[in-house]
């Protein structure tokens, strides 16, 4: 199935810039010189962006019309961020440098909507906004015969098209999938709890409601390979950690990562495998766990070093569990697009770091 997802979305692209190229050269009367091609890579550079940004905006729009809260919104490699009540600019090093992608925090108290009726208008309008725009674009580009409008809407409809009819990946879950999502009841819960942690945490894991926590525990059970399940049983691990319960958190990741995939795989499972080197660490786990730390690659700096440290502090080399320290809490506050400012993640490290000092003493 997903052979004939990635076939159908390469044919219409192929379709879409067969048929953009063709009205290009013949409506537009273009004459293909130098001067022409530079100025068509600057309007199609230009009008990537100015699309990404209309899609993203769409997502927040649909989520504050039913009172969710803005928390992000990443453009390129630029990421507009609130953080405790301050909006501020931050150049970011990710794999999204094309695209963009908006984070809002929902409303817990559900006063304008339910979670999943939230999560449904946030994630929809964000290709709706790409294909109503797309379309006036369209129409106007025609009626007033301006070209960078054409480029603009080919871009902005390819990409409502697009984000639609795409499935999940090993990084993401498109718009689309998460939209079916909500019409699955396994996933749909998955979904929900992965906002209510997301909701209710802001400076502590020691916020998160009991009664939420067990809840995506139960929600992750149902589904452990989901790439979903991955992120909130990480999630949930740190919370364990926090309160104290490093071995449950050790036992929840153990179960989810036996579905990790093989060979390329989501920042996500990374972070699975380095949360669990870190509980087998603090529930004073012993072994070899080398083969799991070398499977964390560095395309995610902060765990690949936290499974570093782990795995020398458990095998108690002392030195590189120490250097390995030193890095992960650089990391930790240089990948604000996943890790927001890094202070759970610094909490976790120096939880460890104070441990391996008491045992080491």
């Amino acid at each position: 199935m997903k052979k004939w997802n990635t076939f159908l979305l390469t044919l219409i692209s192929a379709a879409a810039g067969g048929f953009g190229t063709f009205f290009l050269l013949d409506y537009f009367a273009l004459d293909m010189g130098w001067s022409t091609l530079f100025w068509m890579a600057l309007y199609f550079f230009a009008s990537h962006y100015a699309a990404v940004i209309i899609h993203e905006a769409g997502h927040l729009a649909g989520g504050a019309l039913k009172g969710m809260k803005f928390s992000s919104m990443l453009v390129g490699p630029i990421l507009l961020v609130k953080n405790k009540g301050r909006v501020s600019l931050r150049w970011e090093k990710h794999g999204l440098s094309i695209g963009g992608k908006a984070t809002m925090y929902p409303d817990l108290s559900e006063r304008k909507a339910s979670l999943p009726n939230q999560l449904y208008w946030h994630l929809l309008c964000g290709p709706l906004a790409s294909l109503i725009i797309g379309a006036a674009a369209l129409y106007a580009s025609i009626t007033l015969n301006v070209i960078w409008l054409f480029v603009f809407s080919a871009i902005s409809l390819l990409a409502g098209v697009i984000n639609l009819a795409a499935r999940e990946n090993r990084d993401a879950i498109p718009d689309g999938a998460a939209l079916a999502h909500l019409k699955d009841p396994v996933k749909k819960e998955l979904l929900t709890a992965a906002y209510l942690i997301f909701g209710s945490i802001k400076d502590d894991w020691s916020e998160l409601p009991a009664e939420v926590a067990d809840r995506a525990r139960r929600a992750v059970h149902q589904l452990p390979d989901h790439l979903l399940s991955a992120g909130i049983a990480s999630s949930l691990a740190q919370y364990d950690m926090n309160r104290g319960a490093p071995a449950e958190a050790a036992d929840l990741l153990a179960a989810i990562g036996e579905h990790s995939p093989e060979g390329k795989r989501s920042f996500v499972w990374e972070q699975v495998d380095a949360n669990y080197l870190m509980a087998c660490y603090l529930s004073g786990r012993t072994g070899d766990f080398s083969s799991i730390a070398a499977r964390v690659h560095k395309r995610d700096a902060l765990a690949y070093e936290k499974a570093r440290y782990a795995a020398a502090a458990i095998s108690g080399q002392e030195q590189d569990a120490a250097h390995a320290y030193e890095r992960a809490i650089y990391h930790s506050s240089r990948m604000f697009l996943i890790y927001g400012d890094g202070k759970l993640e610094r909490n976790l490290l120096e939880q460890a770091e104070l441990y391996r000092k008491e045992v080491s003493a």
